[in-house]
C-alpha cells in the first residue's frame, strides 16, 4: 500500500492537500543435476521471485477511493477530503545469477484527484504524472525444501520536486526527495498452500515541496517507515487464494515552511497505518499471470502542526496482468 504527503499553509487560503500518494525450472537433465543453479523457489505470489535467466514485466491498473477528515486546532473548523485514485503500476523484472538474484524496477503513472469541502466551498487538487522511481534488488536462500529465506533492498528515486495542487495549479505524484528501502522475508511451504511474513524499513531522505504559483515551499525531513506483513495462501492447482495483513509504524516528519520569506517550523504525530487485503493468482499456460487485489487501509489519526486528522481511510481495487519471457 503507498504514503500521504500533507501540505498546510498558514492562512485560511491555505487547505491540506495528501497525495496519496509493494527461477526458470531447468528441463534439461544435465543442467537439473548441477547444484549452483536455482530452481523456482518461491512458494508464494506474496514472495514471487522471478526465475533464473528470466524477465517479467508487469501492468497493474488500480482504482483507489480515500475518505479523511481533519480539523484546524486554531478556528476548530472541519474539513473533509475525498480522493480517488487512478493509477497503472509499471514493473520490470530480470532473474539473475543462476536464479538466485533479481533486480528490477518499477513506478507508476495515473492522477489523484481530490475534492476538498471546507466552509462549504468546495475545490479540486489534481496530482497527475509519474511515481518515483523504484530500482529493487533480491535474494534467496533456500533453508529447507520448504521455508525460503528473501532479502534485498529497494532504492526510491524521486526525478523531480514535489510540486503541491491548489484548486487552479496541478501538482505531480513525485515524493521530492530519494529513499532506501532493506527488508528481509521469510516463507513455509504448507499443505494447503504457505505462510509468511516480511518486515522493512524505509530510510527516506530530504523531500522539498512547492507551490508553482505561489511564495510557498516546504523541506520536510525523518518519516521513515517500519512495515510488518504476515500472509497465508492455499493452492487451487494453478491458481493461489491469500489473505495480507500489514502494519506501518510512520515517524513523525519535522517540517520547515518558508511562506512569503517567512521561515517558520512544526512537527507531526508519529502514526499507524493498518492495511488488510485480499488476492488470487491465476496462472495461465500461455505465459500470463492475473492477480487481482482488494485492499482496505486506515490510519491511525495524529497531528500535522495545527491540524489534526480525525479520520483517514482507503480503498482500493487492482489487477495486475504480469507475462514471463
Amino acid at each position: 500500500m503507498k504514503k500521504l504527503i500533507f501540505a498546510i499553509g498558514f492562512t485560511l487560503n491555505f487547505s491540506v492537500f495528501a497525495q496519496v500518494q509493494n527461477l526458470e525450472n531447468i528441463s534439461e537433465s544435465t543442467q537439473k543435476e548441477t547444484a549452483t543453479v536455482a530452481q523456482a523457489v518461491s512458494f508464494s505470489e506474496a514472495l514471487h521471485f522471478t526465475k533464473a535467466n528470466e524477465s517479467e514485466f508487469s501492468l497493474t491498473p488500480k482504482m483507489q477511493t480515500n475518505s479523511a477528515e481533519y480539523k484546524s486546532l486554531r478556528s476548530n473548523n472541519k474539513t473533509n477530503i475525498e480522493s480517488k485514485v487512478n493509477t497503472v503500476g509499471l514493473s520490470f523484472n530480470r532473474g539473475l545469477a543462476g536464479g538466485y538474484l533479481s533486480a528490477g524496477f518499477n513506478t507508476s503513472f495515473g492522477t489523484l484527484a481530490k475534492d476538498t469541502n471546507q466552509s462549504n466551498t468546495s475545490r479540486t487538487a489534481r496530482f497527475s504524472g509519474f511515481s518515483d522511481l523504484i530500482f529493487n534488488l533480491k535474494s534467496f536462500s533456500q533453508l529447507s525444501e520448504t521455508k525460503n529465506l528473501f532479502y534485498g533492498i529497494d532504492v526510491g528515486i524521486s526525478l523531480e520536486k514535489n510540486k503541491l495542487a491548489s484548486s487552479k495549479i496541478d501538482g505531480n505524484r513525485y515524493s521530492g526527495g530519494n529513499s532506501i528501502k532493506p527488508f528481509i522475508a521469510y516463507e513455509n511451504k504448507l499443505n494447503f498452500g504457505a505462510m509468511g511474513g516480511k518486515i522493512s524499513h524505509n530510510f527516506l531522505g530530504e523531500r522539498t515541496s512547492q507551490f508553482e504559483s505561489q511564495n510557498y515551499s516546504e523541506t520536510v525531513t525523518n518519516g521513515n517507515e517500519t512495515l510488518a506483513e504476515i500472509f497465508a495462501e492455499m493452492n487451487l492447482n494453478s491458481k493461489k487464494i491469500g489473505a495480507s495483513f500489514n502494519y506501518l509504524s510512520v515517524d513523525g516528519e519535522n517540517i520547515f515552511v518558508n511562506e512569503a520569506g517567512v521561515r517558520n517550523s512544526f512537527s507531526s504525530d508519529k502514526y499507524v497505518v493498518y492495511e488488510s487485503s485480499l488476492y488470487g493468482a491465476i496462472n495461465l499456460d500461455s505465459g500470463f499471470d492475473f492477480i487481482p487485489k482488494i485492499s482496505y487501509t486506515a490510519n491511525q489519526t495524529g497531528s500535522r502542526g495545527n491540524v489534526k486528522y480525525l479520520k483517514n481511510d482507503a480503498l482500493a481495487l487492482s489487477l495486475m496482468l504480469r507475462t514471463h519471457f
